[in-house]
């Protein structure tokens, strides 16, 4: 009886993981063990204005990622214009801030940029250049995935 235990918590999954998938192979690229109410941010370089542009999320108790804010320095092409009910905005150290955008996403992906974009996910304290995970030009999936003790210890997925 205690073998059929322990078996089932070995394979019940259990543990939050945000994953990162390389797009065009489907490989792991990095897992981050992750709460309720953990965040994590996108940092990159506008493409057109060539200014930084901070994307924060949050995973919610669903372990659904949800995009909560975006800093960014300059109004124009490819930025927010407007507030949305429920969202706000504010100028903080000379930045634009627009808060509290609530989109829900199970998932969501993004293409590393190949020039200018510099790419950096942002978690725990860390900082890690996307380009340095995978090749600029490819896209990476953004998924939280509950694993078992069993997958964690063989690596899989």
């Amino acid at each position: 009886m205690i073998i059929l235990i322990m078996l089932l918590l070995y394979n019940l999954p259990l543990v939050p993981m945000l994953t990162l998938i390389e797009g065009d192979s489907g490989k792991i690229l990095l897992r981050i063990p992750v709460n309720g109410n953990d965040h994590f941010s996108i940092e990159y370089i506008h493409s057109i204005h060539k200014t930084p542009v901070i994307d924060t999320f949050y995973i919610d108790s669903n372990q659904n990622i949800v995009v909560d804010q975006t800093t960014f320095d300059t109004y124009g092409v490819g930025m927010p214009s407007d507030v949305e009910k429920g969202e706000t905005f504010t100028i903080k150290n000379g930045k634009f801030v627009l808060n509290h955008l609530n989109r829900v996403l199970p998932y969501f992906d993004m293409r590393v940029g190949q020039v200018i974009a510099n790419h950096q996910f942002i978690v725990h304290q860390r900082k890690i250049p996307l380009a340095k995970l995978t090749r600029p030009g490819n896209w990476v999936r953004f998924k939280v995935q509950k694993l078992s003790l069993l997958q964690l210890m063989k690596g899989g997925s």
